[in-house]
């Protein structure tokens, strides 16, 4: 019995423990930039995933490196044919062809934001309606050549695509970000529309007048509301 409840636990480790090991062959360091090395080079690439992609797409290549400029510069991603000797670098990523960069690997979960990408015509490779979840338009995005930024408005369930974003315009509903990683495994939630509601009126207390009043903010989508102020005390205002 004993043996057994261990290889349950070694089990259910051991997907943390493999993953972890793979981050070690994702390196913050360079591949050599030899003569008959370079199979390859992509700009604009999104992500150190996206440029494995590209690495996996090219028979010839067995290793890249993925550098993530300051903007405005674009993200460019050099695909070699080995990686034996490597240097440091400040904005680089260097990895094998395979296996798969987890997503544990990479802290992407920040570029998530609440907005839409503007809609710039060069910029957008496709609009899809209707789409019930966020995932579902990632998952889009990675399956569209090109891609390296969805936007997801939860109101219209409208997915859009783009190759390139600029700027994050305004949207109360919408949410973007990257193909990777996937967005349910990072705290990302897209925002709903909602409603303040503002009561308020007199009361008496041991001869003394008081305005009373709550306020309440409701989610359209939820049937509770939250009661952020309640019974406060409006004699003054």
């Amino acid at each position: 019995m004993i043996q057994h409840h261990l290889l349950l636990f070694l089990l259910l480790l051991s997907p943390h423990v493999f993953a972890s090991d793979v981050c070690d062959m994702f390196v913050q360091e360079q591949c050599p930039f030899l003569p008959g090395n370079i199979v390859g080079t992509v700009e604009g690439v999104g992500s150190e995933q996206l440029c494995q992609k590209e690495c996996q797409a090219l028979p010839t290549c067995n290793n890249f490196t993925y550098y993530d400029f300051p903007d405005p510069d674009p993200n460019e991603c050099y695909l070699f044919k080995s990686c034996e000797e490597t240097s440091p670098c400040d904005d680089c990523v260097s990895g094998p062809r395979t296996p798969d960069m987890p997503d544990e690997c990479v802290d992407l979960c920040g570029q998530f934001q609440n907005g839409r990408c503007d809609l710039l015509f060069g910029n957008m490779l496709d609009v899809i309606e209707p789409v019930t979840l966020s995932q579902e338009c990632q998952e889009a995005c990675r399956n569209t050549a090109g891609c390296i930024e969805f936007s997801y408005d939860r109101a219209s369930k409208i997915c859009f695509l783009f190759s390139a974003c600029v700027t994050i315009d305004s949207c109360s509903t919408c949410v973007s970000g990257p193909p990777f990683p996937d967005i349910a495994s990072c705290d990302v939630t897209t925002p709903g529309e909602t409603r303040a509601v503002v009561f308020g009126g007199r009361s008496r207390r041991d001869n003394i007048d008081y305005w009373l009043g709550s306020t309440e903010i409701f989610s359209m989508e939820e049937t509770c509301p939250m009661h952020i102020w309640e019974m406060d005390d409006w004699s003054e205002m």
